[in-house]
C-alpha cells in the first residue's frame, strides 16, 4: 500500500513512511521487526492454549481411571462406547457450566484491575486508558477459547473410558495391565522404587500428559522469560547512563566547553557530568563512500559500554586506540573492520548492542576523547548529560535551566525518566505476574495429578500393605513415580524450550538490538529448583492419605 502511494503521488521513502508504532497495534504494520512480534504473539497464545489442554486432560484421565468401576458397571449394562464417550465429555461440558462465568467475572475484574495499574501507576502514555470498558469480543473470545480447551482435553480420557471392556472395567484396573509372566526387574534399585517408575511409565497415555503438561509449563516460563530480557532492552531511560537534563549546543556543533560542565559539577545536587563530542565525517568503509556519526566516550561512559559489548574488547578503545560502533539494521560494521577518514585509518575493535543514540542511515562510530579531538582538533562537547540525585527538586532543576543562560539548549526529562521507571515496574509486574501464575499452576496441577494417580491405583496400595510393605515404602514408592514425572518433563521441557527460547529471542531482540542468544542458564537452575520443590511436596498429602487409611479400607476401596 505505501509503495502504491509513493509511486502514484510522487512521494519519496523519507515525505512518506508508515507509523509503525500505529499500524502495530491495529495489526496492519508492514514492517518486519513488527511481524515478528505477531508471529511471537501468536506462539505464545498456543502455547497457553496447549498447557490448558494437557493440564486439564491430566484432571480428566486420572479422574476417569479412579472411577474404573463406574464405567465399567455402564458397560455391563449395555452402554455403548459412543454413550460412554458421550458422558465423560458432557463431564468436561458440565465445568464449563460453572468455570465459564467465574472466569469471565474474574477477567473481566482483573482486566479492570490492570487497568487501573497502568493508567494511575505507569507512565503519560496509559493516562487515556479506560477503567472499566467491557470488551465483547474479548468475552466471546475467553468463552469459545475456554469451551475448545475443554472439548480437546475431553478426547483422550473419553476415548479411554471406551476403549476398555466390561471384565477389565469392572476388576478395577482400568490404567494398569498387569503381567505375572514378566514380574518387575529390581535391578540396582530397591523394589519401591522401580514399583514407583513402573507406575510412571506403564501407561504411555498417562505418561505423555503429565510429562507434556510439565514440559509445556517449563516452555512458558522459558518463552515469556525472554519478555523480561525485552523490556529491559526496550526502556532506553533506565540505562544507566539516562540523563536527568541535558544540555545541547545548537546544530549539533562542539560549543560546550569543558569549564561550563565543571561549573554544572559543582552543584551540590548534581550527581555526574558527563559529555559527548560530535561530528558528521565523510568516509570510506566497505568499500563504499558515506557519512559516519564520529562520538566520543570519556572514562564512565566507556565503563558503562562494556556491559553492552557483544564482539571484540572495549579496553583498547579508551586508551585511545581503535573505535566502538553500535548494531543496527542498516551498520553492518564489523570487529576489524577499517574506517578511512581524509587523514586517519579508524579500526573497529567492538560492536555495542545499544547506545544512547537515535539510529540513523549512517554508522555510529565511538572513540576516547583524545582520538576524537585528534581527527577533529575540538575539545568542546555537543551534548552535554546531567543526572540528579535523589533529593533533587524542580527549582534546581530551573537554576540548571538558567545556567543554560540562551546559549545552549536546555532539556528537562527528570519526569519523563520517571514516567518510564515506573511503566518499565508495570510491565515487570504483568510479566512476573503471569510467570507467577504459571508456576502456581505446574504446582497444584502436579500436586493434584499425583493426588488422582495415586487414589486411582488405591486397591493395588492396599494389596502392598498387605502384603507386607510398610508405610515409608508406600511414601518412596509415590516419591519415585512423581520424580519420574519431573524429570522426564524437565528433559522434554529443556529439549523443547531452549531450541523456542533461542527462536523468541532472535526474534524479539537479537533481530533489533544484536544482542547474541546465550542459554539461559539462570531461568534453567530456578525452573529445577522449582520442579524439585514441587516432586517433593505433591507425594506427600496422598501418601499420608494412603498410609492412614485400614488395610481392608483401601482393599475394599471402590
Amino acid at each position: 500500500m505505501i509503495a502504491e502511494l509513493r509511486k502514484t503521488y510522487g512521494f519519496t521513502d523519507e515525505t512518506l513512511s508508515e507509523n509503525t508504532a500505529l499500524l502495530g497495534l491495529t495489526g496492519f504494520s508492514s514492517d518486519s521487526y513488527v511481524m515478528g512480534m505477531y508471529l511471537v504473539a501468536a506462539i505464545l497464545f498456543v502455547l497457553v492454549l496447549a498447557a490448558g489442554v494437557f493440564m486439564i486432560a491430566g484432571s480428566l484421565n486420572s479422574r476417569t481411571a479412579e472411577r474404573t468401576q463406574f464405567f465399567g458397571m455402564l458397560r455391563c449394562i449395555g452402554a455403548s462406547r459412543a454413550q460412554v464417550m458421550h458422558i465423560v465429555k458432557l463431564e468436561a461440558l458440565y465445568w464449563c457450566k460453572t468455570a465459564v462465568p467465574i472466569g469471565v467475572i474474574v477477567g473481566i475484574v482483573g482486566t479492570w484491575m490492570l487497568c487501573a495499574l497502568l493508567r494511575f501507576g505507569a507512565g503519560a502514555e496509559f493516562v487515556q486508558i479506560p477503567l472499566f470498558g467491557i470488551s465483547s469480543v474479548g468475552i466471546i473470545s475467553g468463552i469459545v477459547v475456554g469451551v475448545l480447551t475443554v472439548l480437546l482435553s475431553s478426547i483422550s480420557p473419553a476415548r479411554r473410558a471406551a476403549g476398555v471392556s466390561p471384565v477389565a472395567a469392572v476388576t478395577g484396573n482400568l490404567s494398569e495391565n498387569w503381567n505375572t509372566s514378566r514380574p518387575i526387574k529390581q535391578n540396582f534399585l530397591k523394589i519401591e522404587m522401580a514399583l514407583g517408575i513402573h507406575h510412571a511409565v506403564s501407561s504411555p497415555k498417562n505418561l505423555l500428559l503429565m510429562t507434556g503438561s510439565f514440559a509445556l509449563s517449563i516452555i512458558m516460563i522459558l518463552s515469556f522469560s525472554v519478555l523480561i530480557q525485552w523490556v529491559n532492552m526496550a526502556l532506553n531511560p533506565l540505562k544507566p547512563w539516562a540523563p536527568d537534563v541535558f544540555y545541547s549546543s545548537p546544530d549539533n556543533l562542539c560549543d560546550i566547553k569543558q569549564s561550563f560542565a565543571k561549573e554544572v559539577e559543582s552543584r551540590p545536587y548534581v550527581k555526574r557530568v558527563f559529555g559527548r563530542m560530535y561530528q558528521s565525517l565523510p568516509a570510506e568503509y566497505e568499500g563504499k563512500l558515506g557519512q559516519i556519526d564520529l562520538i566520543s566516550y570519556e572514562n564512565q561512559q566507556f565503563q558503562w559500554a562494556a556491559e553492552d559489548l557483544i564482539a571484540g574488547e572495549i579496553s583498547a578503545v579508551s586508551e585511545g586506540n581503535g573505535v566502538l560502533t553500535v548494531f543496527d539494521k542498516s551498520n553492518s560494521l564489523k570487529v576489524g573492520d577499517t574506517i578511512q577518514l581524509d587523514q586517519t585509518e579508524l579500526t573497529v575493535a567492538g560492536v555495542l548492542k545499544d547506545s544512547p543514540f537515535d539510529t540513523s542511515d549512517q554508522p555510529t562510530v565511538i572513540c576516547s576523547e583524545k582520538t576524537f579531538k585528534e581527527i577533529t582538533g575540538k575539545d568542546a562537547y555537543a551534548v552535554l548529560d546531567v543526572q540528579l540525585s535523589k533529593k533533587a527538586t524542580e527549582q534546581n532543576v530551573n537554576e540548571l535551566h538558567v545556567l543554560a543562560d540562551g546559549h545552549y539548549r536546555f532539556y528537562d526529562r527528570l519526569a519523563q525518566n520517571k514516567d518510564t521507571q515506573n511503566t518499565y515496574f508495570m510491565f515487570c509486574l504483568f510479566v512476573y505476574g503471569f510467570l507467577a501464575v504459571i508456576t502456581l499452576i505446574t504446582i497444584i496441577h502436579t500436586v493434584n495429578s499425583i493426588s488422582m494417580s495415586v487414589s486411582a491405583r488405591t486397591k493395588q496400595y492396599g494389596a502392598m500393605r498387605a502384603v507386607g510393605m510398610d508405610s515409608l515404602q508406600i511414601k518412596k514408592m509415590i516419591l519415585m513415580e512423581a520424580a519420574t514425572y519431573t524429570m522426564l518433563g524437565f528433559l522434554a521441557g529443556c529439549g523443547l524450550g531452549l531450541p523456542l527460547h533461542h527462536f523468541l529471542y532472535s526474534q524479539m531482540i537479537t533481530n533489533y538490538w544484536g544482542t547474541a542468544w546465550q542459554i539461559p542458564l539462570t531461568s534453567i537452575g530456578e525452573i529445577l529448583v522449582l520442579l524439585v520443590f514441587t516432586s517433593l511436596l505433591a507425594p506427600f498429602a496422598p501418601a499420608k492419605r494412603i498410609c492412614n487409611m485400614p488395610i481392608t479400607a483401601t482393599i475394599n476401596e471402590l
